[in-house]
């Protein structure tokens, strides 16, 4: 997701170049393609905070757990969510800021061709 993501951004910053050079292009259906796009993304965001929300809330059972039945098999179990819970906070807060700056460059965009 997220070289799908980078992939989308460098090519939404060449039709910004090609805005600021002045070529002519279809500025309303790349607009569409790129509304699209964030739209899929957007998507994509809320299923992986829903999956991270429920990796945390498991993580919270298996810490709770511990404290009250102390074993290993539960320890090992909390090792486990909180390497995984990491995880998806990590790919979580990367396809968050990829949008955020693909929020920026579909701003960005829209001043270069006048669609305002």
């Amino acid at each position: 997701m997220e070289k799908y993501l980078q992939n989308h951004e460098r090519w939404l910053r060449s039709k910004i170049k090609q805005a600021e050079d002045g070529e002519r292009a279809d500025w309303d259906e790349i607009g569409r393609f790129n509304h699209q796009e964030i739209a899929n993304l957007q998507h994509e965001r809320l299923a992986h905070l829903v999956v991270t929300m429920f990796a945390g809330l498991f993580l919270l059972i298996s810490f709770t757990l511990i404290i009250f039945a102390p074993r290993w098999e539960v320890v090992a179990l909390l090792f486990i969510l909180l390497i995984l819970f990491g995880s998806y906070i990590r790919h979580y807060l990367r396809l968050e800021n990829g949008i955020q700056r693909l929020y920026q460059l579909t701003l960005e965009l829209r001043k270069k061709t006048g669609a305002e």
